[in-house]
């Protein structure tokens, strides 16, 4: 819990219920989100976990390219400093 919260953004591969539940405090607290796509597990029922919460919430990405992942998010989190 306190390291979800601590983070700027966080990236979710594969998993199983932890993974479910550290997507939730993610995406309740309003972190920034990236999934890496082809791993399975949870990551890849996240899609469809947002569609059907009927909830807007913080921006996700996905990708299958873990590089391109963190340079997608490092770039998300420096938009959202300036900005904010």
């Amino acid at each position: 819990l306190l390291l979800m919260r601590a983070a700027h953004a966080v990236i979710f591969i594969c998993g199983r219920t932890g993974t479910l539940n550290e997507f939730t405090i993610c995406y309740e607290d309003g972190r920034l989100g990236g999934v890496l796509e082809g791993t399975g597990g949870t990551s890849a029922m996240i899609k469809n976990i947002i569609e059907k919460s009927n909830k807007e919430g913080p921006e996700v990405i996905y990708d299958s390219d873990p590089e391109k992942l963190v340079n997608r998010l490092i770039k998300l989190i420096d938009e959202k400093e300036k900005v904010g």
